[in-house]
C-alpha cells in the first residue's frame, strides 16, 4: 500500500517483509527429547528450527490451543512446516509457519516433502532434504507444468538442486514412498 510522490516514486504506508517458504514437510514429529526446548524439532528426519518470526498455530482436534508454542508439540504429533533453507545452517529448514494438524487415520499417510534434491539414484529413488524418497510402478510423475510424465522422463529431467514435491507415506525415520512426485518451478 502507498501513494506515488510527484517524482513518481512509490511512498509506502506499510512494508511487509516475508521469508521465503519454498520448503515444506508435512509428517509426524520424530523429535527426540534431547532437542526439546532448543527451538527445534525433527519431522521425517528433517531438522526444523523456529524463531521469534515463526508463526505457530494449533489446528488439531475440536478444541485447539489458542496460545500455542513449540513446547506443546510432542513426538507423534502431525505437523505442517513451511519455510526456507536455514541461513545459519544449524537446521535443514528455518520455519516460517508451523501448524499442528489432526493425525491422519493411518499414521504416516498424507506425508508431504517439498525441497531441493540432494541426490538422484537411477533406480527410482532420490534424496530430498536428507530424506530417501522411493517411487514404484504406481507412482504418478509430473513435470514443472503439472503434466503427467513417465518415470523415465522424470528421472532423465531431475537433477541435484532441483525443487521437487513428493506426496505419499512415511516409511521410516527419514524415508517415504511417493504416490506422486513432481518437479517444481
Amino acid at each position: 500500500d502507498g501513494t506515488f510522490n510527484p517524482s513518481g516514486v512509490l511512498v509506502a504506508s506499510e512494508v511487509d517483509i516475508r521469508r521465503p517458504n519454498d520448503l515444506r514437510v508435512t509428517a509426524l514429529v520424530t523429535e527426540d527429547e534431547s532437542t526439546a526446548g532448543a527451538n527445534r524439532l525433527s519431522v521425517l528426519g528433517v531438522e526444523i528450527r523456529v524463531d521469534a518470526q515463526t508463526r505457530l498455530e494449533d489446528k488439531a482436534g475440536d478444541d485447539p490451543l489458542e496460545t500455542f508454542s513449540l513446547s506443546d508439540i510432542r513426538v507423534g504429533n502431525y505437523v505442517e512446516v513451511r519455510g526456507a533453507v536455514d541461513p545459519g545452517g544449524s537446521a535443514d529448514i528455518l520455519a516460517l509457519i508451523l501448524e499442528r494438524e489432526d493425525v491422519p487415520d493411518v499414521p504416516g499417510e498424507d506425508t508431504e516433502l517439498r525441497g531441493f534434491v540432494d541426490s538422484v539414484d537411477g533406480g527410482g529413488m532420490l534424496t530430498v532434504l536428507g530424506v530417501t524418497v522411493s517411487t514404484s510402478l504406481s507412482t504418478q510423475f509430473r513435470d514443472v507444468n503439472d503434466q503427467a510424465i513417465s518415470a523415465d522422463a522424470f528421472f532423465a529431467a531431475v537433477q541435484e538442486g532441483d525443487l521437487v514435491d513428493a506426496d505419499g507415506t512415511e516409511t521410516g525415520l527419514a524415508s517415504m514412498s511417493a504416490d506422486e512426485i513432481s518437479l517444481e518451478d
